[in-house]
Parts: structure tokens; sequence; C-alpha cells
């Protein structure tokens, strides 16, 4: 009888495991299903494609996204989504939402968003994307595709046949469109081309016209083979960036690496750290006047030996990059320049949502307080004036959004420039 008793209550409680197993997983079964009924949805509050709306797989992460600003007190909203370079003071979506990450993806500099000047402005975001090192998802080389592409031939073209076409062609080239620069680049060739010759393509000095092919859709050819093929002709290349900030390096830098020629270099103040060896590039800074720099540069081209010296990255037959913090970004990146950046910016947010991602970014996400520097030379820059004053009032303007969006109240561009008039009155500006 007592082991009839024992048997009895054994058998009640593994009925009893089967049943709350049964129920436990069938919870499951349920939340995952609702689950799956409620992707995440990023909101693109400033975007650049107009009725934008898509769900996408981003590894083992699902979420939609959309431009349909309807949905900004949608439960499922879990991120608003800003586009740098649309981003407007008096156009956000306030009151912000506990729930809601911001994310920022800019990959200019801040010369068409000067607020973008003002420290104050990136604590209130989450989630960013831009030339900083420092950002969340940087862009610090997103123009350059991978290590094989510094290490490349495909382009590259030997110093005896440059040498041949010194009759056909300056030693220097510059390709420019954009004259007026906040880092004095058109003040700097033009004095420069006063000492050394230099074809100067583009809008800005120009002196020669390119191929017809090159010229349409100019935009559309920055990084083609003809380019390419085009630009390797030449010894060296004028990479002079448009603004000063840390780590903004566009494809100025990189193309002249990739094509096997030398790149003058003006722009990022931490542009040492990205250089694949000590000797690959010339750096203006490095000159006291841009006579300085053309005397420098004729002897190195008429010096076959000593040129090649700054082409290692293509010749050397050992580890050809020497410089591990750019080895390292370049394999640790989370997008693949030839793809869409701005998906896998996308993908970035939407993995970052699964994750329970909670940071906030600090002013070195966008490490640019300044703007404006200048290489030594005798002519005056007739643009110091204005873009100084530029950067003062975009400070001025980042700072006021900042006190705005800490009161977490919609406001109006009339409530805007009566602060602004306000803290000028004061002599905050």
């Amino acid at each position: 009888m007592r082991y009839k008793k024992l048997f009895i209550y054994i058998l009640l409680s593994s009925l009893g495991v089967l049943l709350l197993f049964y129920l436990n997983r069938k919870s499951t079964e349920n939340h995952s299903k609702n689950f799956s009924n409620k992707i995440p949805i990023i909101l693109w509050w400033t975007s650049i494609i107009p009725n934008y709306d898509r769900s996408m797989e981003c590894g083992f992460a699902s979420c939609r996204f959309t431009v349909d600003r309807s949905l900004l007190n949608n439960e499922n909203t879990k991120a608003i989504a800003f586009y740098g370079s649309n981003l407007s003071v008096t156009d956000l979506p306030l009151p912000r939402s506990k729930d809601h990450l911001w994310a920022l993806y800019h990959e200019e500099s801040p010369k068409n968003v000067p607020f973008l000047y003002s420290k104050n402005i990136f604590k209130h975001f989450n989630i960013t994307s831009t030339f900083s090192r420092y950002s969340s998802m940087p862009l610090t080389v997103q123009y350059l595709n991978n290590y094989d592409s510094l290490r490349t031939r495909k382009y590259l073209v030997p110093i005896g046949e440059k040498s041949k076409l010194r009759n056909k062609l300056a030693p220097v080239v510059f390709l420019q469109s954009i004259c007026d620069t906040m880092s004095g680049r058109n003040e700097y060739v033009k004095e420069l081309m006063k000492y050394i010759d230099v074809d100067s393509y583009g809008k800005c000095l120009n002196n020669r016209e390119m191929p017809d092919s090159l010229t349409n859709e100019y935009l559309q050819t920055l990084n083609t083979d003809e380019l390419y093929t085009f630009l390797a002709r030449y010894k060296f290349v004028i990479s002079y960036e448009n603004g000063v900030c840390n780590d903004y390096i566009t494809e100025k830098f990189w193309r002249p690496l990739i094509i096997g020629s030398i790149p003058i270099y003006f722009g990022s103040p931490t542009i040492k750290d990205w250089m694949p060896n000590p000797k690959s590039v010339i750096l203006i800074e490095d000159y006291k006047s841009p006579k300085d720099l053309a005397n420098f540069l004729k002897k190195l081209d008429k010096d076959d030996i000593e040129y090649n010296q700054y082409l290692n990255h293509k010749y050397s037959q050992e580890d050809p990059i020497s410089n591990n913090l750019l080895k390292k970004t370049l394999l640790e990146k989370e997008y693949d320049t030839s793809d869409d950046i701005f998906n896998s910016f996308e993908c970035f947010i939407c993995k970052k949502i699964h994750s329970y991602f909670e940071a906030i970014a600090t002013s070195n996400h966008y490490d640019c307080e300044n703007g404006t520097k200048y290489p030594k030379m005798k002519t005056e820059f007739k643009e110091w004036n204005s873009w100084e004053s530029i950067i003062k009032s975009g400070k001025c303007e980042g700072d006021v959004l900042d006190k705005f969006l800490i009161r977490n109240k919609p406001f109006t561009e009339k409530d805007f420039h009566l602060e602004i008039e306000k803290m000028f009155i004061q002599g905050q500006c």
C-alpha cells in the first residue's frame, strides 16, 4: 500500500511538471508572436528620401524605417533618426519621449550646419555616425574601402612613365569646384601656383579642361576608374579639405593614396594618426610658405628614388602599412564603403534597439570646435572674418537650442530668435 501511494505521488508530480512546462512554453510562444507583430520603428525625422518606408532585416534584428511622422507617438517607435544636413533647429519632435533614442547621421563638416559647433548639442543624442573616431559608428575611413585599396597597383603609373609626361602635364594637379572654404584653400593654391606648375581642373583656378566624360555628371564620376586613371598620371595631388576638424578626412586624402600619387595635404589636425606610413603624405603645415613647399616639390620631382619612398604602401614586400590604428579601424568598421553607408547606419540603430542600448553622445562624437585654420602664407585670407562670424553665431545657436531641448517643450522660430537676441544683448554670443 505504501509503495502504491508513493507511485501515485510521483505520477502526479510528473504530470504537474509537464503541465507547468506546457503552460510556460505556450506563454513564450505567445510572447514571441506578440513581439514579432511589434517590429521596432525607426522614424527618420529628417531624411534624404521622400516617402521612405520599408522593413529590413539586420542580422538578428528586424526594424521598420519610415518618414511617416504620424507614427511619432506609436508605441512601437523606438528611435528618431536625423540626417545632419537637413536638420533644422525649429523642426524637432518635442516634447521628446523618454522611450525614444535620438540618432544623428552627418558625414560632413559643420559648414552647412553651424550650430553643430556648439559643444552642448551632442549630449541630446544617443547614437551618432560622424567623421569622428569617437562617434558610435565612425566614418573616418568612409572613403577607403579596405586595406587592399591602399596596396593595389591597379591605377599605379610607375615613376618613369610619370616623368616622361613632364612636357604634357604639370607635376601637381588640383581638382576642385567649391572655391569658397573656411580653410583658405583657394587662396593657398593660388599662391602656390606662382612657384610651381599646377594643372587645375574644375571651377576653382581653372587652367585646364577635363574630358567631357568626366565633366558631365561630375558628382557621379568622383570615385570611378576613369577619374582614378586620369589623376594617377600626376606625381602630386593637392588634398586640401574645406574645413578643419579632428578626423574630418574626405576622399581628397584617400584618393591619391589609392591611385599611387602623393597627397599634398591640409585639413584634419589629427591626420598623422591616419597616414599609412610616416612618410606617405606631404603636409602643407610642415612648410613655412607656398614658395617653400614648391621648392621641395620641384626637388622631389627630380629624384625618382626619393619619390618612391612615399609609395611604400604600393611597393613594400613586407607589411606595407605601419599604421596599426588605421589597420584596426578598417578591420572593425561597421560598414563596407562599396555599399550604402546610410543603410548600414540604419542597421546599426536597429541592432542597438534590440540590445537595449543606453548611452549618451559627448562632444567628441563631433570633434570640431573651431573649423577654421589657415596654413602659413603671405597673402591674407579675405574670408577670415566672415567664416569666424558664422562659427561664432553657430555656437550661439547651438547653445540656445540646448536650452530649449532641456526644457523639452515645443517652440517656434520666433521663440528661438528672441532667445538669440537676448543672449546677444547679454554678451553671451
